[in-house]
């Protein structure tokens, strides 16, 4: 309750000139009155930003502060009217700041482009999963008009398919064509995960005239940056490695085994990455008084038990060499960065490059503290944010982890997050798996994907090819050497446990709709698969493969030959501009995953 008398000081670093030393002379400003620096503002008081009118305050105007910090003042303070007046930061009176107006915070992603299709010859099949393996489900025609978005050579169908005949495939010709524009038969259908695969495209042949009454719905939203100029990471020699995939797929597994290459440093659970951009995802935007209010809580909430390394008490083959969490840098940085990421906002950097250079602030003192290069950053969820990261990290590479989703459906049915019901766990890790293939197939060389269940059982030849598509030495014997001869050897065990818990009946409906499309491309078997595509699963599985390579997801063209599409879908291009809706960051906290 006391009140300290501090004087200004300098952080100088300069060269030696001479024995001596250089001297460094003022004029200094006025010392003044005021509380240490933590103790200045309310993390749940959102007026901390405003300064005694009421007036948002930005960067002072006779110092390098960044903008006006509210100091506390107690009435009983003689001086307290003049230190209400001055900033807790630079001291100076408030007028000597840069007045802004009201600011709406928004995230500034670059939104993907909706884009007109059109199918110009034959039929294009329409799937429920970006992947050949998948099964179509309608056939649309020649003239069918669509719009999307492309990922690499596959399109994510945006609204109703028109201007051609849409038919459900094995259905009766008069069968009715339902509201979204392609007839299903299976209930388990209804999402928005509808996919056309691209033929060749000859995009100057088919540019869509702006007189078309199909040319207004083409949108495509730019950058909200600075001039256009892309921000860098702060702090660290190289982009994080992401590790990511469906809750319960072995994510912390896959981010233990990077984290004990000699060059690689695993950061667990950074949810208040995706908590932070859901909060800034607003299209309208959110006021910046009331988002520097939710940011301050949400961060000092988070970060009260850091830094965390410790193992706990988990089963044994959920203990990890670098425990359930690590998270090395402290909670005082992690809060000292966090105000500076709310002053960067204010002050009208991009939100996204914001939150990178708070990303990078405490992966780069995570670093120093355990003596590696790179990050390995592991966080489940970030499966629906990877455009985000990748706008934040444009080098960044990205681990999808993938496990048999009726294993995964095993697993987190008893977990208190997640799905409570076997078809919700089925349509909620199919979701997971398609939001990273999607990216996956646009950025095919920034994208790997690993099975968890080749990991467990091949982990050397899963290990080492990771390694080298992350342009690592391959470290991979020592890796294995020190995990299987520690207290949680791999278990081969956990491999299948969805087969041994549901019934037959559970099984085959696990196959139906998006989830079975799902299994198919991540190659594994259903109850209806055909005796070949056992032989097939089974010889790949003997032979130590992977159900991807770095460089893209499964190759598509070589998968599967079932489903031969002559269609050519071309590009329509169209210069008309619009908003359009930005996607909500979905925020999914998750515990701690193997």
């Amino acid at each position: 309750g006391g009140t300290w008398r501090f004087r200004v000081v300098a952080c100088i670093s300069c060269p030696i000139m001479s024995p001596r030393g250089v001297e460094v002379v003022g004029p200094w400003s006025e010392s003044l009155w005021g509380r240490p620096l933590q103790c200045v503002t309310d993390v749940t008081d959102k007026r901390s930003c405003l300064d005694p009118k009421g007036i948002l305050r930005g960067g002072c105007r006779t110092s390098s502060c960044l903008a006006w910090l509210r100091p506390l003042v107690e009435p009983s303070d003689g001086h307290g009217t003049d230190i209400a007046h001055r900033c807790a930061r630079c001291g100076h009176l408030f007028d000597a700041h840069t007045r802004l107006p009201p600011l709406k915070v928004r995230l500034g992603v670059v939104e993907p482009t909706v884009e007109l299709f059109r199918v110009v010859s034959g039929s294009a099949a329409v799937f429920d999963f970006p992947s050949d393996r998948a099964r179509p489900r309608a056939e649309v025609g020649a003239g069918a008009v669509m719009q999307g978005v492309r990922h690499g050579h596959w399109v994510q169908l945006v609204g109703d398919v028109t201007l051609g005949q849409v038919r459900t495939l094995n259905s009766p010709p008069d069968e009715e064509i339902g509201d979204s524009g392609i007839c299903v038969h299976e209930q388990s259908l209804e999402s928005s995960g509808w996919w056309v695969k691209l033929g060749d495209l000859h995009a100057a042949a088919s540019i869509v005239q702006g007189d078309s009454p199909l040319a207004s719905v083409s949108v495509r939203l730019v950058r909200n940056g600075v001039n256009g100029v892309v921000h860098r990471p702060d702090g660290l020699h190289a982009p994080p490695i992401f590790v990511c995939g469906a809750g319960r797929s072995g994510t912390t597994l896959v981010a233990d085994l990077l984290g004990m290459h000699s060059e690689l440093s695993p950061i667990y659970e950074t949810d208040f990455v995706t908590a932070l951009a859901k909060l800034a995802a607003c299209e309208e935007g959110i006021d910046f008084v009331e988002f520097a209010g939710d940011v301050m809580q949400h961060m000092d909430d988070w970060t009260k038990q850091l830094p965390r390394s410790s193992s706990g008490s988990k089963a044994t083959h959920e203990r990890y060499h670098h425990g359930p969490h690590h998270l090395l840098f402290s909670r005082d940085l992690a809060m000292q960065a966090t105000q500076r990421f709310l002053d960067e906002v204010r002050v009208g950097r991009p939100t996204v490059h914001a939150l990178e250079r708070l990303c990078s602030c405490l992966f780069a003192d995570h670093l120093c503290h355990d003596g590696k290069r790179l990050v390995v950053n592991k966080t489940p969820a970030y499966v629906f944010m990877l455009p985000v990261l990748a706008e934040m990290y444009p080098g960044l590479k990205v681990v999808h982890c993938i496990r048999d989703g009726r294993d995964v459906a095993c697993s987190v049915l008893p977990r208190p997050f997640g799905p409570d019901t076997l078809p919700e766990a089925a349509q909620w890790w199919a979701d997971r798996v398609e939001a990273a293939v999607a990216w996956g197939h646009a950025n095919p060389e920034r994208y790997c994907e690993v099975r968890f269940e080749d990991l467990v059982r091949h982990p050397e030849e899963e290990l080492s090819r990771l390694f080298h598509a992350l342009g690592v030495a391959d470290e991979s014997d020592k890796v294995v050497s020190r995990r299987s001869g520690g207290d949680a050897p791999f278990d081969v065990g956990r491999v299948g446990t969805g087969h041994q818990m549901l019934s037959e009946a559970q099984l085959l409906a696990f196959e139906e709709g998006r989830a079975g499309s799902a299994m198919r491309h991540c190659c594994y078997t259903l109850p209806s698969s055909s005796p070949g595509d056992l032989a097939a699963e089974e010889s790949r599985v003997s032979e130590g493969g992977s159900a991807g390579v770095y460089g893209g997801a499964l190759d598509d063209a070589a998968a599967c030959a079932e489903y031969d599409d002559d269609a050519e879908v071309e590009v329509e291009e169209d210069e008309a501009e619009d908003d359009v809706e930005e996607d909500d960051v979905e925020e999914h906290e998750e515990e701690e995953e193997e």
